[in-house]
C-alpha cells in the first residue's frame, strides 16, 4: 500500500514541477525546477522498482515485507536525488551560477 501512496505522490510531484517551468526564468526557479524535476522522476521510478521487485519476489514463493519495500524505495530515491544533486553542483563556473542552461530547447539567461 505504500508503493501505491508514493506513486501517487511522485506523479502529483511531477505535475507541480511542470508549474514551476512556466515562472519567469531566475536562479531560485531554474534550481527549483531542476532539482524537482529529477526528485519527482526518481520518485515515479523507484516505486515502480520496489513494485517489481515485490511482484518478483512473491511470484518466487517469498513475501517482502512492508519494511524492506520502504528501506529498498528511500534507498533508491536517495541514490537518484545524490546524482540530481552531483550534476548540479558541477555546473558552477567560476562562481557564476549557470542557471537554465541545461535546456535543450534554448539557453535562457538568468534575470
Amino acid at each position: 500500500m505504500i508503493s501505491f501512496q508514493m506513486l501517487l505522490f511522485g506523479l502529483l510531484l511531477c505535475c507541480a514541477s511542470a508549474v514551476v517551468h512556466v515562472l519567469r526564468p531566475s536562479k531560485i526557479v531554474c534550481s527549483v525546477a531542476r532539482i524537482a524535476s529529477g526528485a519527482s522522476y526518481s520518485i515515479v521510478y523507484a516505486t515502480l522498482l520496489v513494485k517489481l521487485v515485490f511482484l518478483v519476489s512473491l511470484n518466487g514463493g517469498v513475501y517482502l515485507p512492508a519494511t524492506y519495500q520502504s528501506l529498498l524505495l528511500c534507498f533508491a530515491i536517495l541514490i537518484q536525488v545524490r546524482n540530481t544533486k552531483a550534476i548540479f553542483c558541477s555546473n558552477n563556473t567560476n562562481g557564476v551560477f549557470s542557471a537554465c542552461y541545461w535546456s535543450p530547447v534554448a539557453r535562457v539567461e538568468p534575470s
